[in-house]
């Protein structure tokens, strides 16, 4: 078994992966100690079509998923041309097995069954989430760069029933988010790895958070700005990415610095960050498959579950222009469920449409998403 190890550990230390074995576990492991134990960020996002088609990975290869995703992939060769453009579309994914939002507008509309329909609904939890993103991406081993423009939505609402009579209460972040990330093709010689993606993206962050009740007789899922809490946040994510030929391999840290806050009035906690996950990928020219995993739980906003994300995405050009996409995902956290998911994309000229569904046992969304190349 020794003889074995040391035999596969020399073939993987070699100068031709330029990435030696014991620096690149001793960097894993320190990275694991760092954020390993007592991070609770909010949710890794959703951002993009392609990507929510894919089970949700991105941070391994495609210069699309730069500055979102991971910033060192805009240090990727650019594939016969310039910039890309991702033009900003609504998307919104309603997690409500319960039906809890259909009870509460039925009740606000004066349905004569509305104490059964209070008693159905009754501590029961709606989820919702939505984006928007505008990103733009220059590829260039030299010195890429990225900028982006994302207004995402994590809302939690619950049906409390107490001596006040039955009320929703919601509680809820919206984080409109701008970043700048630029990357490039370099050697890191602490760990000894030589032709590694390094990257690197500034974002500031303006915030509303939500924590109020409102009786179910008038409640609504519209959130009220006028009760919203504001904060601003400047963060940081880094990312590194390396290329063996057909395999990419990728790690990003999302918001290095650690932000607590309150969500609206209440004493309910969220952060920002870090976030760490990491992904490896096969591409050719025909065909792509990621992995990605989590290395840090994720805490969900308000009333939703905790988030500890493995994921797989394929993507197959089946001809010239169209490609077809599948997705899963698994939350490691608890006895949550899998999600799947799938898609399809078009290449026209310089125009790319990427359509997007995700699905679990109570409910299926889509995502649109218009890009151009050139």
């Amino acid at each position: 078994m020794n003889i074995v190890s040391k035999s596969m550990a020399h073939d993987l230390d070699s100068e031709r992966l330029g990435l030696p074995l014991s620096k690149m576990l001793t960097a894993v492991a320190l990275l694991c100690s760092i954020y390993a134990v007592d991070i609770y960020a909010v949710p890794f996002p959703l951002m993009n079509a392609r990507s929510v088609a894919l089970g949700g990975v991105g941070v391994a290869h495609s210069y699309k998923n730069a500055s979102l995703y991971n910033p060192a992939l805009s240090a990727l060769k650019p594939e016969g041309f310039g910039w890309y453009l991702t033009i900003p579309s609504p998307n919104q994914f309603e997690m409500d097995p319960s039906d809890v939002k259909d009870g509460v507008e039925k009740i606000t509309g004066g349905a004569a069954n509305s104490e059964a329909i209070v008693n159905r609904i009754d501590n029961k939890v709606y989820e919702n989430y939505e984006y928007r993103s505008l990103v733009l991406v220059i590829p260039t081993p030299l010195l890429g760069g990225a900028v982006h423009v994302v207004d995402y939505t994590f809302q939690t609402a619950k049906i409390v029933s107490d001596t006040n009579g039955n009320s929703v209460d919601h509680q809820a972040v919206s984080i409109f988010e701008t970043g700048v990330s630029v990357a490039t093709l370099t050697d890191i010689k602490m760990f000894g790895m030589q032709n590694v993606m390094f990257g690197m993206a500034a974002k500031l962050y303006l915030l509303k958070s939500y924590a109020y009740r409102e009786p179910i007789a008038n409640a609504s899922f519209k959130l009220d700005d006028e009760r919203a809490k504001r904060d601003s946040v400047l963060n940081f994510d880094i990312g590194l990415s390396k290329e063996y030929g057909v395999l990419k391999t990728g790690l990003v840290i999302k918001n290095i610095l650690r932000s607590d806050n309150k969500i609206g009035n209440s004493d309910v906690e969220y952060n920002l960050g870090p976030q760490v996950r990491i992904g490896v990928a096969y591409q050719s020219r025909r065909a792509a498959v990621e992995l990605d995993l989590d290395l840090t739980k994720n805490k969900g906003v308000g009333y939703a579950s905790d988030t500890l994300y493995a994921a797989a995405g394929w993507e197959w050009r089946v001809f010239r222009g169209f490609f077809l996409r599948m997705g899963f995902k698994q939350n490691l956290v608890d006895d949550a469920e899998s999600i799947i998911s799938g898609g399809v994309g078009f290449e026209i000229s310089s125009l790319l449409l990427d359509f997007a569904f995700i699905s679990d046992s109570d409910s299926t969304n889509s995502a649109a998403q218009l890009s151009f190349k050139f």
